[in-house]
Formats: structure tokens, sequence, C-alpha cells
């Protein structure tokens, strides 16, 4: 229970869950998820650094055009699937 209640707080943190559905379709910079989401970038930067030291999320260096890239880890996609079941889940249980 404890470890949900904590994902369940990181997420509802400003911008959380809509920062990780970012992610969802691949890799993007800050500012592509901060365009995305129509969040501040200081704010979302401040998720991603805590996804990142959570494990949720990777990023890397693209050389290419000198920017930071995130995408989501295999424990990030699998913490997203679960909250995506869960709201179809309710959904169903609401309607």
């Amino acid at each position: 229970m404890d470890a949900t209640r904590s994902i369940m707080e990181i997420l509802s943190k400003s911008c959380g869950l809509e920062t990780l559905k970012a992610l969802k379709n691949g890799e993007k910079t800050l500012i592509e998820i901060a365009k995305i989401i129509q969040a501040d970038k200081s704010t979302v930067h401040r998720r991603l650094r805590e996804f990142v030291e959570l494990g949720w999320v990777t990023e890397r260096f693209d050389y290419k055009d000198r920017r930071l890239k995130y995408s989501l880890t295999y424990k990030g996609k699998n913490i997203l699937k679960a909250i995506e079941t869960f709201e179809q889940e309710v959904s169903v249980v609401v309607s």
C-alpha cells in the first residue's frame, strides 16, 4: 500500500502524470513536453528530474541537436500502463 501511495503522491504533483503521458509515444525534449502539456518548463524539469531519480524516465544527450532527450524506461512504461488501466476501470464504474 505504501508504494501505491508514494506513486500516487508523485504523480499528483503539478504536471506529474501529464509529463509521463507526454512520453508515451517516444523520446522528447523538455521544451516539447512543456508545449504538449502546456506547462512551465521549470515545473516539467522538476518532474523529469524526479522521474529520472526514480528510474521511470531516462535522459540522453543528442549530439546532433545538442539537447537532452527524455524517454520512459521499462519501469516508467509499466507505471503508465497501470495508471491508464486504472483510469479505464474507474470510468467504467462511474459511467
